[in-house]
């Protein structure tokens, strides 16, 4: 925020947990990467989440975090 502007609350000090929505191997390897949890929709076949699981992989390598963080 700018400096001569003030929140009537205090702001936070840390960066709140973000949640990316997708179907796409792209933006859930996106999801893996930065992160902390991964929506897919309610409708959603069972049999779709190993499939994205497998997507967010090369964004939890390329950020250093361990299989199955998201």
């Amino acid at each position: 925020m700018a400096e001569h502007v003030r929140a009537p609350y205090p702001l936070p000090t840390e960066q709140p947990p973000l949640m990316i929505g997708t179907w796409g191997s792209k933006l859930a390897a996106l999801a893996g990467e930065i992160a902390a949890e991964l929506k897919i929709g309610g409708s959603a076949n069972p049999a779709l989440v190993p499939w994205m699981q497998a997507q967010l992989q090369p964004g939890e390598q390329k950020a250093g975090r361990p299989a199955g963080s998201v």
